[in-house]
């Protein structure tokens, strides 16, 4: 019969060959792209709020989405803490959704896929918010025109003011009463 090698041996080759085909075998092997962006990352996402979400909308239009690639799996997880916790953003959040569905582009190891799902069920929440806030916006626009036209317009005045003002002093109660 055949000659079985001792266990420890097969086990060697065995996670040689894993290694070897799968990649580095611990996380701590993968080295991200922007290692300086993830640990600010990590630093943000202790304590999530309007700046962090301000830094993470730089982040992502200088690298697109966190992925674990990008900026390792704690930073990337800060980033969607960071989205989730958003909620005074809702236009942030939703471009985060954009990013997030567009994982196609990505790996599947490179995104928690439970991300996306999390973050669809927030924007559904918020979306009325983001339609309060673009109708807000416009009628503010709206009011601010409206104003600035008041405020160049000459005021409203009658085609006879010009005629009965002089007059005034010649007939004695003529005046205009208001």
């Amino acid at each position: 019969m055949f000659k079985h090698a001792p266990e420890a041996a097969v086990e060697t080759a065995f996670k040689s060959h894993v290694a070897a085909s799968t990649g580095p075998e611990t996380e701590a092997e993968i080295q991200p792209q922007f290692p300086e962006i993830g640990k600010e990352l990590g630093a943000l996402g202790q304590a999530p709020g309007e700046k962090q979400s301000d830094r993470l909308r730089q982040i992502i239009t200088q690298i697109g989405w966190p992925t674990i690639s990008k900026v390792g799996k704690e930073a990337s997880e800060a980033a969607f803490q960071i989205a989730l916790h958003a909620d005074h953003d809702p236009e942030l959040q939703a471009n985060c959704e954009i990013f997030l569905l567009g994982r196609r582009a990505y790996a599947p190891e490179d995104i928690n896929l439970a991300h996306i799902a999390t973050i669809q069920e927030v924007v559904r929440k918020n979306a009325d918010l983001l339609a309060e806030l673009k109708l807000k916006s416009r009628l503010q626009a709206h009011d601010e025109a409206k104003k600035e036209k008041e405020a160049l317009a000459p005021p409203p005045s009658s085609p006879f003011t010009d005629i009965i003002e002089p007059l005034s002093p010649l007939f004695p109660g003529s005046e205009q009463t208001e």
